[in-house]
């Protein structure tokens, strides 16, 4: 390695490392990819905001940092002495479908990877929307900052940008380099952390599943995808005013209904998830204006008995958050260690952002900022950002491979009711709602539909497919399947299951994901005059092994191979 341009040599945090880890190993995933984008509007003196940013770049040395790990021991990041802020400029003025094109570009342009070998880690755009309005975008790998770091970085880039335009030294905050925490680091014992969590981990050995996500054992992956919504002026302020009537902080009333939310769609009483913590020690000095990488992701386990009390459950809730801060600076990768779930296996894939950050200063500047973004991906299946100000911001952020649009919509509209409930009732967890009024509605219609009481489902089904051949009766993911074809393929997998051996009352197991196959299926069996028992194919080979004991099924359904114990049935795959 060079020598040249180098002005420090340094480890890596366990985060960086493990943000390090999955950069490699996902490259054009996008994940932790940033981005904190804006407007300008005003007469921006273009030349100085660029020296502005400049000037911050060789002020503080994670925006100089790179990351080497070839042939080392452990990776290092290396702070160069010097280097070039990298500026992308563009006129879009008189085009109308602006607004498209800069979501467009912000999609595309979180699937850009950086070379963390070399620095700055950071690219820069300016596009000029019109004579006085400007569209500004900084990308950059979360490996070198965290979302606490963002407005302390900007707002030393406008008062930077405010001297420039007065020809005047800029007066900053003194100085306090990543490279102190790096050194606080090491000298933190774990031995007093270790026993806190093997206690609040003991005996959990599976992530509780995610919500409403797809089932499929196969994924591909693409660019994560991002829903919000903006709880009402009136629902905010009363969540406000119920948090503080209980003493609750907004935190806790949102990790309290995540929680809750995961409890009504895994039907556990035992729930994980992650929660983002803000990983700041305070008797580091100077750490409230350290720019870097300090947050971490740790297990938050709650208990959920129907019994509860809900003001008293939030209540113990929180204290138990505030009890976790003692230990917020624990690498995850120990804290996963000294778990019981098996190696390999994630501890949680889901994980809660609450967003209270500092904010920047522009009073006396003479640009107007507005509509600021900040963008980001993680690693999880599902995240949701929880972003207050003078609105509440609900964000889920999730792997469009793993989660349908719709779902998404559906934990959102989940999620608000349960905010809603919190403040009209404070009983029992069980008087909770878990449907909205319009999914009770849907199920009173159903419920009024007069179907005929002596037929079954799949005798109803072939009386369709006489009156209505080729109407289509199931759709899934662009195929269809008419009542014709429907009725025909599952009449053959019954005659085949029947020659089999299946008869009345026998029951088959089903393990199969979402698809036309499982709707052929079932009916296959009814037709057949067993019954099907449902099996989750995300589930790991042995805990359906141990379900297909405990039912004993006639046969086994698949279209995976699943190790069976000795005293099994036959299986059919």
């Amino acid at each position: 390695m060079s020598l040249e341009n180098v002005a420090d040599i340094y480890p890596l945090s366990p985060v960086q490392q493990g943000m390090l880890f999955h950069a490699l190993n996902a490259p054009k995933s996008g994940v932790y990819i940033e981005q904190y984008a804006c407007k300008l509007q005003g007469d921006l003196r273009i030349a100085e905001f660029q020296q502005a940013w400049q000037q911050v770049i060789d002020r503080q040395p994670v925006l100089r940092t790179a990351f080497l790990w070839e042939g080392l021991d452990e990776p290092l990041q290396v702070v160069r002495q010097q280097v070039e802020v990298p500026w992308d400029t563009e006129d879009w003025r008189g085009q109308r479908s602006a607004e498209q094109k800069l979501a467009e570009f912000l999609a595309w342009d979180r699937t850009q990877d950086f070379d963390l070998l070399q620095a700055p880690i950071s690219r820069f755009k300016l596009i000029r929307l019109q004579d006085n309005s400007h569209q500004f975008i900084w990308s950059f790998h979360h490996i070198l900052a965290d979302g606490w770091s963002i407005p302390i970085i900007w707002q030393e880039v406008l008062t930077c940008y405010a001297a420039n335009g007065r020809q005047q030294t800029p007066t900053l905050a003194p100085l306090y380099p990543y490279r102190d925490y790096i050194a606080w680091l090491k000298d933190q014992e774990l031995s007093n952390a270790e026993t806190f969590w093997r206690s609040q981990l003991k005996g959990f050995t599976e992530p509780t599943p995610l919500p409403a996500a797809r089932t499929s054992a196969s994924f591909t992956k693409h660019p994560y995808q991002q829903q919000t919504r903006t709880l009402s002026p009136d629902l905010y302020a009363q969540l406000q005013t119920f948090s503080r009537q209980h003493r609750l902080t907004l935190n806790t009333l949102l990790q309290g209904a995540w929680a809750l939310l995961l409890h009504h769609y895994s039907r556990q009483s035992d729930i994980i998830y992650g929660s983002v913590v803000s990983g700041r020690p305070a008797e580091l000095k100077g750490v409230e204006t350290m720019v870097g990488l300090f947050i971490n992701t740790l297990p938050v386990r709650v208990a959920v008995e129907p019994d509860h009390k809900l003001i008293s459950w939030l209540q113990t809730f929180q204290q138990q958050l505030l009890e976790l801060r003692q230990y917020e600076t624990t690498p995850l990768s120990d804290v996963q260690r000294w778990s019981d779930i098996p190696q390999g296996n994630p501890l949680f894939e889901t994980i809660v952002v609450f967003e209270n950050y500092p904010t920047a200063d522009n009073t006396g500047l003479d640009l107007e900022i507005q509509d600021i973004r900040y963008l980001e991906q993680s690693n999880y299946p599902l995240a949701l950002l929880v972003v207050p100000g003078d609105t509440l911001e609900l964000l889920l952020l999730f792997d469009p491979a793993r989660f349908e649009e719709a779902a998404i919509t559906r934990l959102h509209e989940h999620l608000e009711l349960l905010l809603t409930a919190f403040i009209e009732q404070s009983g029992q967890l069980t008087d909770l709602p878990r449907l909205t009024p319009a999914e009770q509605q849907r199920l009173t219609d159903w419920e009024t539909i007069d179907y005929p009481k002596e037929a079954t489902i799949h005798q109803l089904i072939a009386e369709q497919a006489e009156k209505t051949p080729t109407a289509p009766a199931v759709v899934f993911e662009g195929q269809t399947l008419t009542y014709s074809e429907l009725n025909q393929q599952a009449e053959a997998s019954a005659g085949w299951l029947r020659a089999k051996g299946v008869g009345a009352n026998q029951r088959v197991a089903l393990c199969l994901p979402p698809s036309l196959d499982r709707i052929v299926s079932i009916l296959a069996v009814l037709k057949a005059g067993g019954a099907y028992v449902p099996l989750d194919p995300s589930y790991p080979a042995e805990r359906i092994a141990y379900c297909l004991e405990d039912t004993a099924p006639k046969f086994h359904i698949t279209q995976r191979s699943v190790v069976l114990p000795e005293t099994s049935v036959p299986c059919v795959y």
